[in-house]
């Protein structure tokens, strides 16, 4: 689904642009600017189930305590 600027973001998350796929972070309720980076007015929620997984950053950290 597209959200529009000048609509208000119905949830909180990235907002993908359609023409460059630049990513804008923004909150539930913020009211949508046209794009940052090339003013184009359309985004698509970006949705982290259909990521590529060869795109994503290694984890380099530990998942264990350090009580």
């Amino acid at each position: 689904m597209s959200e529009k600027a000048t609509e208000i973001a119905r949830e909180t998350g990235e907002y993908r642009c359609e023409r460059c796929h630049k990513l804008t972070k923004l909150r539930k309720g913020d009211l949508i600017p046209p794009c940052v980076h090339c003013g184009y007015d359309t985004y698509d929620l970006r949705n982290r189930r259909f990521d590529d997984p060869a795109d994503a950053t290694p984890f380099h950290g530990s998942l264990k305590d350090d009580d």
